[in-house]
């Protein structure tokens, strides 16, 4: 009786003030300035929050979000002052497995972002298996990536190589995001240590290109062979692959004089194209003017 009595208290809606919400630990979804975002908004503006959050309590008093992270977001935007949301008492790894569940059916998910969540989840069911705590779904005691892929209805398989994502550098895995290199040869590079994985951006920008999966494949038996060292990455990113096109290179260590230390290669070639705009009418006359 006393159970059916907490789990009518977890499911009462209340009013929570703005100021006392926030974000999950570590969330792994990134709220996005995006068209979808100023929909919602208008519909906060409009309706108000239709949905209610599902929060936890703090031990300041506080309260932890775990699903209505974009709305909060929208309350914000449009000034609410309280936010109607649902109080459910979850320990870390059932919150955690909660709070990224209730993101599964989003329709743009960033690589990074399902591989950082699968990681999380990840480790929240293994934290369960060592409490002898079994979700009330399963019955069985399977490999905690079954349960994994039963919740999100991935293979194993998938989790696993998006899994594998979260050992990239952060400046690789910003690559992938953005599409330049695919997820196939992106789980084959994150096995190669963090320090070649510098020395493989510093070639990708040398050569100006990214590698292929047969390249990616290559470097990663490499690593498992012991020989794969910063000179065979430059070799390896240096042949070229026969879809590729004709691009211009310029000598790394020159253009890092230039540069700040933690500025991004993709920083650097908008800002050369800013001053070559710039300056455009002083280049010489082989220059096409627009």
């Amino acid at each position: 009786m006393e159970n059916e009595n907490d789990k009518e208290e977890i499911a009462q809606v209340v009013e929570i003030s703005i100021e006392k919400l926030h974000s999950f630990a570590n969330h792994p979804y990134k709220v996005q300035n995006d068209s979808k975002m100023q929909l919602l908004i208008d519909s906060v503006a409009k309706n108000g929050i239709l949905t209610p959050l599902l929060v936890r309590a703090r031990i300041d008093g506080d309260y932890e979000i775990i699903s209505g992270h974009r709305r909060k977001a929208a309350a914000t935007n449009v000034g609410l002052k309280q936010i109607p949301a649902i109080i459910q008492n979850l320990d870390d790894p059932n919150a955690v497995i909660v709070m990224v569940e209730s993101n599964h059916q989003r329709e743009e998910v960033l690589p990074s972002e399902r591989a950082t969540a699968y990681k999380m989840e990840m480790d929240a069911i293994k934290a369960l298996r060592k409490q002898n705590k079994v979700l009330s779904q399963v019955e069985t005691k399977p490999r905690s990536d079954q349960l994994l892929a039963m919740a999100s209805k991935e293979s194993r398989a998938t989790i696993q190589r998006y899994i594998r994502l979260t050992y990239l550098c952060e400046d690789l895995l910003r690559l992938v995001d953005e599409g330049q290199i695919a997820v196939s040869p992106a789980v084959e590079i994150s096995y190669l240590p963090m320090e070649l994985q510098t020395s493989l951006m510093d070639a990708m920008v040398m050569h100006q290109a990214t590698p292929s999966l047969s390249q990616a494949i290559t470097m990663h038996n490499m690593v498992k062979e012991k020989k794969l060292t910063k000179q065979e990455i430059y070799q390896i990113m240096g042949v070229r692959k026969a879809n590729q096109k004709e691009r211009l290179s310029l000598p790394a260590d020159r253009v890092a004089l230039y540069f700040p230390s933690n500025i991004l290669p993709q920083e650097i070639s908008e800002i050369i194209m800013r001053i070559l705009e710039k300056h455009k009418n002083e280049l010489p006359d082989y220059y096409p003017k627009r």
